[in-house]
């Protein structure tokens, strides 16, 4: 592998790398679900995999979130948005992304505050016993990265011509 490769091969992880991390989830869950229907079929039901499956689906979505800023597939009406010229389309996705940003920012303190709280009282799992603190270290770490792919898209739009 030449460097330019094993380069391009990097950049283009570190620029999706939340897609990556969220299907691997998606695959471990999807995996531990199973394993859960199968040992509850033969009689012997193993509870810890929907606890670890249901930390998995939140980290999951909130990355989902982020990678789908990236791909331009976040939530929003785009008949409206469509339908207009290219710069007031341009305009709008560039304000919608703004506001995006705005609600993440705005949430990133609560976020970790509550993460913070889980910490301090040392709250665990009730199966797995995994700390909370961690469990929920996702949601203002999620919020960061949405503010920086929201910016790194508007820089995309605002390229496009």
């Amino acid at each position: 592998m030449s460097k330019a490769n094993g380069k391009h091969i990097f950049n283009e992880f570190i620029n999706r790398f939340e897609l990556y991390i969220g299907c691997v989830l998606f695959l471990v869950m999807m995996v531990l679900l199973t394993i859960q229907v199968i040992s509850r079929y033969v009689g012997h039901a193993i509870t810890w995999t929907e606890e670890l499956s249901c930390i998995m689906l939140v980290w999951m979505s909130y990355l989902g979130f982020a990678g789908a800023i990236t791909s331009r597939k976040h939530l929003r009406i785009d008949a409206f948005i469509n339908s207009r010229s290219f710069k007031v389309k341009k305009m709008l996705l560039i304000v919608s992304n703004i506001i995006n940003a705005c609600f993440a920012a705005f949430l990133i303190v609560p976020m970790y505050n509550v993460t913070m709280t889980f910490h301090s009282v040392n709250a665990v799992s009730p199966i797995l016993r995994i700390p909370k603190a961690f469990t929920f270290s996702i949601l203002p770490f999620c919020m960061v990265l949405i503010i920086i792919r929201t910016i790194q898209e508007c820089a995309r739009l605002a390229k496009e011509e």
